[in-house]
């Protein structure tokens, strides 16, 4: 597979819907897509920022990659995204949103 050391594949919002709090990430081997954890923004930000790549994928049927994701700097904040656009906001395209918590068993 290959696509990145990990595959977001969810996101959870925060309450007023302004930015994502959590993602739902998975270890992409080289063969398959593995279990999903549960990530703060945050948390995904610092992996990135140290080297780990990440891209978001989407379920069709199968995995099917999609964008590489980065850490963009705009005035001084950092945000997720797979553009490189100057807008301020998180923008991981069209992920599944999740529940309140992960719930290993929707997949």
């Amino acid at each position: 597979m290959g696509w990145a050391d990990h595959v977001i594949t969810g996101v959870r919002y925060s309450d007023d819907r302004s930015h994502i709090t959590h993602l739902e990430t998975r270890p992409a081997g080289s063969a398959a897509i593995g279990t999903p954890e549960e990530r703060t923004r945050a948390t995904v930000v610092r992996m990135i920022q140290s080297g780990s790549t990440f891209a978001t994928a989407y379920m069709r049927g199968r995995w099917v990659r999609g964008a590489d994701v980065l850490v963009v700097t705009i005035g001084g904040e950092k945000y997720l995204r797979t553009d490189l656009n100057e807008k301020r906001a998180d923008n991981l395209g069209e992920l599944p949103e999740l529940a309140s918590r992960l719930d290993a068993r929707r997949w």
